[in-house]
This record gives C-alpha cells, sequence and structure tokens, in this order.
C-alpha cells in the first residue's frame, strides 16, 4: 500500500509541474513591470497584502518563490493570483548628447504578472511544491528617442524602447522536523527574454534590432522559520543568482549574461495579539554583483546599486473566513542620480509602497482573495557629473508612479 500511495503522490506531483509549466508559457506574453531594480517584491495575495513582509510566516502555494520552508506545514493545495498593474511612466532627455524634445509619456502603461502553485504532502512533516511566477522585469517604449545619436536619421530613428521579462519556476522539497522548526530547499529554473533597440555603450546601435533574444537559467533557494516562541517566529531565505545563458543577439548592449541577484531575507513575526500578527523583515539584493546591471557605463553595464529593503505588514484574522491585511515597504534606490540619464528607459525604484488586501474562506475547500498598492509619484534628476555619459545627459529627468492589484484563489484538498 505505502509503495502504491507512493506512486500516486509522485503522478499527482509530475502533472502539477506540467501545469505549472504551461502557464509560465503564458506568463511569457509580457513583462511584469519590476518595482525594485529587475525584481518584483512580492507574489501572491498573503505577501502582497502585507507589501512584501512575512518571510517569517508559512505560506500558500506560491509562498516558494521567497521562502521555500513556508510550506512546510502548509496543507495540500493549488493556487495563484493574477496581477495587474498600471505605471505611466515620463522622461525627458536634456544635455548635449540628448535629444531634447520635451518630457515624453512612455507607450507602456499596463501590465500585467501571475503566480501560481501546488503544495503536495508527502507525510504529515515533509511536503513537495512546484510553482511558477513572473518575478519581474521592465519595459518602456518612447515615440522619440533618448539620444542626438538615435535621432541623427529621421527615417530611422532608435534608442527608443527596451522589453525584459523575467520568470521563475522553483521546484522546492520543505520538512517540518520540530513542531517549532522548518526548513525548504528549492531548485529554481529560469526562463526570461529580452528586446531593445538601444545605444551601446560603444556609441552604436545594438545590432538586436528588436529581436526576441530568449535565455533560460538555474539557481537555488534555501529558507528556515523557528518559532522560537509561543508568541514570536524568526525566518530568513538565500537565494543564489539565478544564471542565465547570454542574449546572444544583444551581446554588444549586454557585455554578460542577465543573472538574477543574490537575495538575503530576514524577518520577524509577532503574535501581538490571538488573531492579529505583525512581520517585519529586511532583504538585500546584490545587483551590482551582476556584471551586465553593476559594472560601470562606460564598460557596458548600468551602474546599478546593491538594495536595501525594509518590510512591514499586519495580518488580522477578523473571523473564521475573513482575513485582512495591510503593509508597507521602503527601498533604497539601485539607480545612482549621476546615472538617471543612462538608466532613463528604466523603472525607477519604488522607493514607498502601500499595500493592503484580504482573504475570503467561503467552505473548507475555497478560498479567494485580493491585494492593492500604491507607490507615490516620484521625479528624479541627472546632475550632469560624476560620468562622461551623465554629463552628456545633464538635467535629463524620469517620473515614476504606479498603482496595481491582484485577484486570486487557492483550493485546499
Amino acid at each position: 500500500m505505502g509503495t502504491v500511495k507512493s506512486m500516486s503522490s509522485y503522478r499527482v506531483f509530475v502533472r502539477a509541474s506540467v501545469v505549472a509549466i504551461v502557464i509560465a508559457s503564458i506568463y511569457d506574453a509580457q513583462p511584469a513591470i519590476a518595482s525594485n531594480g529587475l525584481l518584483m517584491w512580492c507574489a501572491g495575495v498573503q505577501a502582497c497584502g502585507m507589501a512584501g513582509a512575512g518571510v517569517a510566516m508559512p505560506g500558500g502555494a506560491t509562498a516558494t518563490l521567497r521562502n521555500p520552508a513556508a510550506v512546510a506545514r502548509s496543507p495540500r493545495q493549488a493556487g495563484g493570483a493574477l496581477a495587474w498593474m498600471y505605471m505611466p511612466m515620463k522622461a525627458e532627455a536634456l544635455g548635449p548628447n540628448a535629444n531634447p524634445v520635451g518630457r515624453q509619456k512612455a507607450g507602456k502603461r499596463w501590465f500585467l504578472a501571475g503566480a501560481s502553485g501546488y503544495v503536495h504532502r508527502l507525510s504529515p512533516t515533509v511536503a513537495v511544491s512546484v510553482a511558477v511566477g513572473a518575478a519581474g522585469g521592465f519595459g518602456t517604449k518612447y515615440s522619440e528617442p533618448r539620444s542626438a545619436l538615435g535621432a541623427a536619421d529621421p527615417q530611422d530613428k532608435f534608442d527608443t524602447q527596451n522589453m525584459y521579462s523575467l520568470n521563475l519556476i522553483p521546484v522546492t522539497i520543505a520538512w517540518a522536523p520540530r513542531k517549532d522548526l522548518a526548513v525548504g530547499f528549492s531548485v529554481i529554473g529560469g526562463y526570461s527574454f529580452f528586446k531593445a533597440n538601444y545605444l551601446t555603450a560603444r556609441g552604436t546601435r545594438s545590432k538586436g534590432g528588436l529581436g526576441t533574444s530568449r535565455a533560460i537559467g538555474i539557481g537555488f533557494r534555501a529558507g528556515a522559520i523557528w518559532d522560537v516562541h509561543k508568541k514570536l517566529s524568526i525566518g530568513g531565505a538565500f537565494s543564489s543568482p539565478i544564471w542565465f545563458d547570454s542574449f546572444e543577439k544583444y551581446n554588444d548592449l549586454l557585455r554578460a549574461p542577465m543573472n538574477t541577484p543574490a537575495i538575503g531575507q530576514f524577518g520577524l513575526a509577532l503574535r501581538v495579539l490571538p488573531r492579529t500578527s505583525i512581520a517585519m523583515d529586511y532583504r538585500y539584493i546584490g545587483y551590482s554583483h551582476v556584471t551586465a546591471l553593476g559594472k560601470a557605463l562606460e564598460a557596458g553595464g548600468f551602474g546599478w546599486d546593491d538594495v536595501h529593503q525594509g518590510f512591514f505588514g499586519i495580518e488580522h484574522k477578523a473571523n473564521a473566513s475573513l482575513t485582512l491585511r495591510t503593509g508597507m515597504n521602503y527601498s533604497s534606490d539601485v539607480i545612482d542620480r549621476d546615472k538617471i540619464f543612462a538608466n532613463l528607459g528604466m523603472p525607477l525604484t519604488d522607493t514607498w509602497t502601500f499595500a493592503g488586501g484580504f482573504s475570503y474562506r467561503l467552505n473548507k475547500h475555497h478560498e479567494v482573495g485580493a491585494s492593492m498598492h500604491v507607490v507615490p509619484a516620484r521625479t528624479r534628476r541627472d546632475p550632469g557629473v560624476g560620468n562622461p555619459i551623465s554629463v552628456g545627459g545633464a538635467n535629463s529627468n524620469h517620473f515614476h508612479k504606479m498603482m496595481g492589484g491582484r485577484m486570486g484563489y487557492r483550493y485546499i484538498f
């Protein structure tokens, strides 16, 4: 009987993995707009309702996109969420090397993203999971070029648009060796694509010509949650870089593979009242160690800095069916002011984000939920100092704000 049950569990898990991979191909239709450089700060209704906080809390089917230990004690379930984001970006190129046509509105304003997953129990202490999520990206499209070189030939303009999409598929095993401890490990597959007509560091048009270039990658994530006290849990997760192939069509623009950076996150969950928990997290994202992103501008990179983020969230169980959430996060800038002109086609970092949401249990099997978030308007200007690219784009400025939401569903077996 044990062998039959194990084979049945294996088949269910494999089928769920196949379904998740199919869903990944649907998410590939367009990029999820990034909010922390090229990465999103949350996935799923629970995490997004608390603005990304909760690495020390158990989670649902998409929780392994943040901490693989979160599903160690979760029931067998499947679920996901579809997100929309509205980001009306504007940019103005100024300076001796710019194409000064005034402030332009980006042609891409609406973005979709999604995440889904399945958790299967092998035993009371061991769970396996597969999830897929649109983990980040960026996309801008302006009618006029950023640079004077891009506008030199009125019949053949370039330096106007880009698109990058990042999708991750963690396959996870999680174990709860004690009632107060959970650990987890994920092998992460990655799929991404990129296209652009940007100016290279050598002052030439990228040879890619807006053709789509694709890459696959692999990495890992490990995490743990420890209930130190009945009112306090601590948790953390470390994600390796996702090592990708190169975008071969754009090796003149991107001198190295577009790897995702290493990420470390640590947090606390305080059960301040019987039905109310507070989550506080810190996250580090190592962009400066990714060659294609952190290398100096003149060397073919984007000059990005490491990011430090703080998260604060509240989860309150109003009754047996309804759970309410709210939260906020703060992030340091990935792009210095003297690199605004070089990154004029990128979204700015969401310095402040405010979020809220809920989940409602319809019955013992079905749960629905939603979340909303707002990023206040922000403008940044390049001072024209520090490097030749900044001097050539002095006073160029970028405007950014965002609002968005998610609708989710979960089935508990």
